[in-house]
């Protein structure tokens, strides 16, 4: 039985990730395989989805490789494209925190991550 085109485009998604680093290609492409929403959000997300497509997926460091982060596994995990964006060079934890700030003022959310994402101003 053939490899469906799902499974290929993880594949090569997986090895695109891994090219020059340790990480396992196999675990890169569970996770990517395994993961439906978004970590921070949970929106949909598809690693399938084109790099544009709303439902398009990230793959995320908890702590950022230039604050010291590793592409490890542990230190991954599948993000929608807004919120990586938006999170910029701040740790999961620091993120997680400016969110549960947010959430106490929803019609000032959408407009602050769409303007974290769009300056990029922590990276």
């Amino acid at each position: 039985m053939g490899t469906s085109s799902r499974d290929k485009r993880i594949t090569a998604r997986a090895k695109r990730f891994c090219r020059g680093t340790r990480t396992s290609v196999e675990g890169v492409r569970k996770l990517l395989d395994g993961a439906t929403e978004c970590a921070y959000c949970g929106r949909d997300i598809d690693a399938t989805a084109p790099r544009r497509a709303k439902k398009a997926m990230e793959i995320d460091h908890k702590l950022p490789k230039g604050r010291g982060g590793t592409n490890s596994l542990k230190n991954l995990h599948a993000v929608c494209k807004r919120d990586n964006g938006a999170k910029g060079s701040l740790t999961h934890d620091e993120f997680v925190y400016l969110l549960d700030i947010l959430g106490k003022y929803p019609e000032m959310r959408e407009r602050v991550l769409r303007r974290l994402a769009a300056s990029r101003a922590w990276m």
